[in-house]
């Protein structure tokens, strides 16, 4: 009974041990994959002079387009967008719709056999201003800068093809000066933080 034992308790940890293994060789099965998902977030907007920083809630999306480079690193075009549709950077003016989005090369790395990986990667940056006036028509502001972006995040298998994907990550945005009716608003920063969730086939 013992020997039975055993055999037994060896088998079920190979067989565990195998399916680790595929489940990490099915994380690069092709050599171009794409990921699209969503969620909430959260942005923090400053400028140098304000007398405050903006925190405002909103909706986040990423999609991401990229290759293999080895078996723990892969490569990847993303693309971030965030949306608030109501808050104010200047208490003249009225509500403003944010949107920004930024396009990054990023690196995810796998530094285990799990889906677990982290990520860092460098943009362009792009923020776009509505300022819904109330005794006037809107106002459209917008601004291009750099983009940094860093997070963590873990691939769910389904199939051999198909995976979930769970995204935490902060963005830097560095969109620079706008333009509102009460003047300028230099040195525009969105801090943002999000939360996604998506499918990723590989």
């Amino acid at each position: 009974m013992m020997r039975r034992g055993t055999v037994i308790a060896l088998l079920a940890t190979a067989l565990l041990g195998s399916t680790s293994a595929l489940t990490a060789q099915e994380r690069f099965r092709s050599k171009l994959w794409l990921e699209l998902g969503g969620g909430p977030g959260v942005g923090r907007i400053s400028c140098s002079n304000c007398d405050r920083v903006i925190s405002t809630a909103g909706t986040s999306s990423n999609f991401r387009i990229g290759g293999v480079l080895s078996e723990k690193v892969l490569v990847a075009l993303d693309n971030f967008t965030f949306v608030n549709r109501g808050f104010s950077l200047d208490e003249e003016e009225g509500k403003v719709v944010a949107e920004t989005s930024t396009a990054a090369l990023s690196v995810l790395w796998y530094p285990g056999r799990s889906g677990f990986y982290a990520k860092g990667g460098v943009g362009v940056a792009y923020g776009n201003f509505t300022v819904d006036a109330i005794d006037s028509e809107p106002l459209v502001a917008s601004g291009v800068g750099l983009g940094l972006t860093s997070g963590i995040g873990y691939d769910y298998v389904l199939s051999r093809r198909l995976l979930i994907t769970f995204n935490a990550g902060a963005l830097v945005a560095a969109i620079g000066d706008i333009t509102l009716r009460t003047g300028r608003v230099d040195d525009v920063i969105a801090s943002l933080y999000q939360f996604t969730v998506g499918l990723t086939v590989r």
